[in-house]
């Protein structure tokens, strides 16, 4: 977990790609880790990117899962994030905002 990231001074410290948005942030190097981590209402942040990866969500929570966001987390890029790979929700209740499915 990255304490101190983002933009300093102009110049972009690289952040793991997926965060939990709480206080203080957690950050994951997977979608998967971070959701297995998450507790029931929890927001999980993606940067803008592709991610090749399937994600299983087999636990009795709600979390929302959103993609698009910058080096440091602070804003929607605008910019998709790209989810490769198949999707099982077998449990729970899983929102997904920014993010561009393909298989």
């Amino acid at each position: 977990n990255k304490a101190d990231c983002g933009d300093q001074g102009g110049v972009c410290q690289t952040c793991p790609d997926v965060r939990i948005a709480s206080t203080p942030p957690e950050y994951h190097g997977t979608l998967q880790e971070a959701y297995d981590m998450a507790v029931d209402g929890d927001i999980i942040q993606a940067k803008a990117g592709v991610f090749n990866t399937s994600l299983t969500f087999n636990r009795d929570i709600s979390i929302t899962l959103q993609g698009r966001y910058d080096c440091d987390y602070s804003i929607d890029t605008g910019n998709v994030t790209i989810l490769k790979g198949q999707i099982n929700i077998n449990l729970g209740r899983v929102i997904i905002k920014g993010f561009v499915l393909d298989k």
